[in-house]
C-alpha cells in the first residue's frame, strides 16, 4: 500500500506540470523554476517511468532480492541525491 501511495502521489505531482504550464503566462514554466527544483522534477519523472516500465514488463528476475526495476530506481535515486547535494 505504501508503494502505491508513493507512485500515485508522484504521478499526480508530475501530471500537475501540464496545468501549471497552461496557467503560467510569462513563457515556459521550466524557465521560471529554480534549477534544483527542475532537476528534482526530472528525477521524479524518471523514477515514475522506470516503475511503469517495471509494471508493464513484469519479470520474475531478481537482483539482490529485488526486481530489476527497483534496483534501477534505487540507482537513479542515489545518483540524484548525489547530484542534488552538489547543486
Amino acid at each position: 500500500m505504501a508503494a502505491a501511495n508513493i507512485l500515485g502521489t508522484n504521478s499526480l505531482e508530475i501530471a500537475l506540470f501540464l496545468p501549471a504550464e497552461l496557467a503560467y503566462r510569462d513563457g515556459p514554466i521550466i524557465n521560471a523554476m529554480n534549477p534544483a527544483d527542475a532537476f528534482l522534477g526530472a528525477i521524479g519523472i524518471t523514477v515514475t517511468a522506470v516503475y511503469l516500465w517495471g509494471i508493464l514488463e513484469r519479470r520474475d528476475r531478481t537482483v539482490m532480492g529485488m526486481g530489476v526495476d527497483s534496483l534501477v530506481v534505487l540507482i537513479v535515486y542515489i545518483g540524484g541525491l548525489v547530484i542534488y547535494s552538489r547543486l
